[in-house]
């Protein structure tokens, strides 16, 4: 799973697994338009070395801790607070408020004191719309306040506003988008099962995750935790944590009988999403996000309130096609054809690295056209010799590495005057350990491109 799989929510569950055998890619996510027609929200940025959602040259000025993400302990971080808006509004000069004057400033605080009461009791989304109704009062600048407008003077308004809109950005609302939808919308049952449902999360920086909209992955804690898990979310068991292996090869030495996760099939219907929004405050995870049908946002709140139990959603992959497939990484093979140091600088007299122009993609381009290595007669390889320290190779016969003709190699380690060159070499020049400088001498002289093994 790339980077836990892209979407933040993962986070909520520690770690995640992904276990389904599935591809969908082309996925189409709409853009989420603004809610009103309001000036765009202008939110305070920079850096934040607290992490509470304020930048760091905003916190003096509003008298908070530039290294106590809750400088007041109201269990609110200072960039989501409204307190922090109602410290600015107590300082402002009664001429502010305009002909209102302190009735107008009495106003705008007891707004500020109802939404952090919603934001203590959990109450997100009343939280949220009582910002927007409040913002309203507060919109008429540029080019000047408008008559039903709380704040007159424009300075003080957007300033204002600008932290109003930062307690906003801080925290999280969830909408439901029709609109979002992966390209296949349902995925063939397991072991003759029900079709399965997907559905698509966008995360607040845009990028969007499909999952299977009622099946979660779950490493409980012994059978009884798995047990009332099941039978909260009215969940079938449809793959359990057990090994799998292939034809008649029988139990692995190497790897455990169980892995610990089940893929379960849960009802959404059992979950609620009133609590989707407070769940992912508590997890840190900030701003707005969208789900493709209710049905998703009940299993990600799901998720999100079953912290005593391992959760995870069950993503399915993104596996990019790949011209010449070398390491393997999770969803598939990094592509040596666009790698910068392999590819042509098309564009010379353009500022930046392009490419270093050293023809290897075209050199391998050439040889398969050439038909070399051929496939389907004998050939006598080249034999080069790689002198150096730290080869990959298994510790007694080097074999299993695909990049190898013949498999193992002829080896002989002058060290220990023996014919096992492989493990890591220490103790010489810069190459701190483990060194692995010979693998990787050997992989520009002799790794065979392209098949999906490590790097030529």
């Amino acid at each position: 799973m790339a980077g836990l799989r892209r979407l933040a929510l993962a986070a909520l569950a520690g770690l995640c697994v992904a276990t389904t055998p599935f591809i969908v890619t082309d996925l189409r996510a709409a853009g989420v338009p603004p809610a009103s027609s309001a000036p765009p929200m202008a939110v305070p940025s920079g850096p934040d070395a607290d992490d509470d959602g304020l930048p760091d040259a905003l916190e003096a000025g509003v008298g908070t801790s530039r290294t106590k993400p809750d400088s007041d302990g109201d269990g609110i971080r200072d960039g989501g607070d409204p307190d922090i808006v109602a410290t600015v509004v107590r300082g402002l000069p009664s001429a502010s408020f305009g002909a209102g004057r302190e009735t107008n400033r009495k106003a705008l605080l007891a707004q500020l004191q109802g939404i952090e009461d919603k934001l203590i009791a959990g109450r997100i989304d009343p939280a949220i719309a009582q910002i927007a109704t409040l913002r309203k009062r507060i919109d008429g600048c540029p080019p000047a306040a408008g008559r039903d407008d709380w704040i007159a003077t424009c300075s003080a308004q957007l300033r204002v506003r600008s932290l109003l809109d930062l307690v906003r950005a801080n925290r999280v609302t969830i909408r439901i988008d029709a609109k979002l939808a992966p390209a296949v919308t349902t995925l063939p049952g397991i072991a003759g099962g029900p079709s399965r449902p997907l559905a698509v999360a966008v995360a607040p920086d845009g990028t969007a995750e499909p999952f299977v909209a009622n099946e979660v992955l779950v490493h409980p804690k012994d059978p009884a935790a798995l047990a009332a898990f099941v039978k909260k979310y009215g969940g079938t068991i449809v793959r359990d944590a057990t090994t799998l292996v292939t034809g008649d090869a029988g139990p692995s030495r190497s790897l455990p009988s169980s892995f610990g996760w089940y893929l379960v099939r849960v009802s959404p219907a059992r979950s609620t999403r009133a609590d989707l929004a407070a769940g992912f405050e508590r997890g840190g995870m900030r701003g707005a996000w969208s789900f493709s049908s209710d049905a998703a946002a009940r299993t990600a709140a799901l998720i999100a309130r079953e912290t005593a139990i391992d959760v995870a959603p069950n993503f399915l992959a993104d596996v990019q096609a790949c011209a010449i497939c070398e390491h393997p990484v999770p969803g598939g093979n990094l592509d040596a054809a666009t790698w910068w140091w392999m590819t042509e600088d098309d564009r010379p007299a353009d500022p930046g690295e392009h490419g270093l122009s050293v023809g290897v993609v075209h050199a391998w381009q050439y040889l398969r056209y050439k038909g070399y290595p051929p496939v389907a007669t004998p050939y006598e390889p080249v034999t080069v010799a790689i002198i150096d320290t730290g080869f990959d190779l298994d510790p007694t016969t080097g074999t299993g590495n695909p990049d190898y003709a013949p498999n193992p190699p002829p080896q002989i380690d002058l060290v220990d005057d023996d014919f096992m060159a492989g493990g890591p070499g220490t103790g010489w020049g810069n190459c701190a350990y483990p060194c692995w400088h010979g693998q990787e001498a050997f992989g520009v002289a002799l790794a065979r491109p392209g098949n999906g093994f490590g790097s030529a």
